[in-house]
Parts: C-alpha cells; structure tokens; sequence
C-alpha cells in the first residue's frame, strides 16, 4: 500500500513540475520560423456588425488576417519581400495554429500568404 501512495504523489508532484516548466517555457518563448514560414498573430474580428447585430460565435467567420512577427530564412519567403509587423491576408483553414499565453498564432507557408495590407 505504502508503494501505491508513494508512486502516486511522485507522479503528482512530477506533473505539477512538468506544467510550471511548460508556463516557464511559454512566458519566455520565441518563436522563429524555419525555411519558406512565416509567424502571424491572428486579428481578432469585429464581434459586431455595421448597423450593430451582434454575431455569435458559431456564426463568426474564421479570422484571415494578421500580423507577421517572425520570417523563416527561406527563399521563397524573401522574395515575397514581407516585413516583421506588415499586415496580411491568408487562407481561414490554412497553416498551424498555436496558441501561447492566451493569444492565438499561426505559422504559415509562404503560399499561403495571400496579400499585404497596406
């Protein structure tokens, strides 16, 4: 019995440990992109319309803008000639969502990236 107590509060103990690293990681996290990839954070969209109906959540449209934070190395990513903080337009469904201290990310290809904003 006294192993069983024993192997459960080690195990408690050693998740308690692996999440307070996983908070660590993330408050002090940087994300650079690797290759042809950019790093965007998702604009949030208006929760309202123009003449002021208020959407729910189920009828809200994917967001499809953001800002560029971080640029790959790639080549196919500097011939586009993006720029940390520019404004884009890309695909709702498309690249890998991340999210890290409550705010939500994307990582994209360059071929996703579909316009600037300017």
């Amino acid at each position: 019995m006294d192993l069983d107590k024993n192997w459960h509060s080690n195990q408690k103990s050693a998740k308690i440990k692996s999440l307070n690293k996983k908070l660590l990681i993330e408050k002090n996290m940087n994300i650079q992109p690797l290759g042809d990839r950019v790093l965007v954070k998702v604009l949030e969209t208006a929760e309202t319309t123009k003449s002021g109906i208020v959407l729910p959540a189920s009828a809200k449209e994917k967001k499809a803008e953001g800002e560029i934070l971080a640029l790959g190395e790639g080549e196919k990513i500097k011939a586009l000639k993006l720029n940390k903080g520019d404004k884009v337009l890309f695909g709702k469904y498309s690249g890998d969502e991340v999210e890290m201290e409550k705010e939500e990310y994307k990582i994209l290809e360059y071929k996703d990236v579909l316009a600037v904003v300017k």
